[in-house]
């Protein structure tokens, strides 16, 4: 069985008048999209530095030149300590290399500076999840609800925490309150269906791995997942056929199908050998 998806909050880019036309991908252990470009602004008479150097600093996260992006945003904070966002995209950065104490150490100072910005709250929560505080990451997805309520990503992300920290029930909650909020999102679907499975709530699970392929056609774990369950469930002709598809659409853990129990019923047929083949094909 594979792992829930994780949700990662985009950059802000708030502040300045001047601001590039950039769009920035952000994700986290296995993350989805989420875009952040505010559209071109005129530009005042006068050159603002900081602005010039945070809209350096945009154009480096969307390269992928964080140590770039961790000095201009550094410069930002030099010419206006009280940035907020400067040390939001900073911590983001920081982030990126693995820097999580130092990304929270921006995050609260971005939280000092403006305490209601639930963003701010959802990016520490992140951060703290990927150290592993997933006590203190539940706290600040806790806070970022009360401040935006209608924010899905919140709810998938306390959810994931909530299921790492042993809380099936509490997570399966969080990810259909997700669900409520944005029916259209595929993670969402499949996390709870992750949860279900793993709780023993087979028939459950397969309909929401099937929400997900309904989402998007293309979600090769989905699809794997769905063979493991039917493997389960001992429909091998079905299982099979799914585990071909996951492959098919790009599925590559051979060694992960060589040892999954979920899998243990359809290893004894002919056509697991016919996709193990592809392994050394891909």
């Amino acid at each position: 069985m594979n792992a829930i998806k994780d949700i990662m909050k985009s950059l802000t880019a708030k502040s300045f008048s001047v601001i590039l036309t950039i769009f920035i991908l952000l994700t986290a252990t296995c993350l989805s999209p989420v875009i952040a470009g505010a559209g071109p602004k005129d530009a005042p008479e006068e050159t603002d530095p900081a602005a010039e150097w945070f809209n350096k600093g945009l154009y480096f996260d969307s390269t992928g030149d964080y140590p770039a992006a961790i000095e201009a945003y550094s410069k930002v904070i030099i010419l206006t300590p009280e940035h907020a966002d400067a040390y939001n995209n900073r911590a983001a950065a920081y982030r990126k290399l693995g820097f999580h104490d130092k990304a929270i150490a921006d995050l609260n100072r971005a939280i000092l500076i403006n305490p209601d910005d639930p963003d701010y709250y959802f990016n520490r929560g992140a951060a703290y999840k990927e150290k592993g505080a997933l006590t203190e990451a539940i706290d600040d997805y806790t806070k970022t609800i009360s401040l935006n309520p209608e924010d899905a990503d919140a709810y998938n992300n306390r959810g994931i925490a909530y299921a790492r920290s042993g809380h099936a029930g509490k997570a399966e909650a969080d990810f259909t309150k997700a669900i409520l909020i944005d029916p259209h999102f595929p993670d969402f679907y499949y996390n709870r269906a992750v949860v279900l499975h793993s709780k023993g709530a087979l028939d459950a699970a397969l309909e929401d791995y099937k929400l997900t392929i309904k989402q998007d056609p293309e979600y090769a774990p989905a699809y794997y997942n769905l063979a493991c369950i039917y493997s389960i469930k001992k429909e091998l002709k079905t299982a099979c056929e799914y585990l071909q598809n996951a492959v098919d659409k790009g599925f590559t853990a051979f060694e992960q199908m060589e040892n999954d129990n979920d899998l243990e019923n359809l290893r004894k047929e002919k056509c697991f050998a016919s996709v193990m083949e592809r392994k050394g094909k891909k």
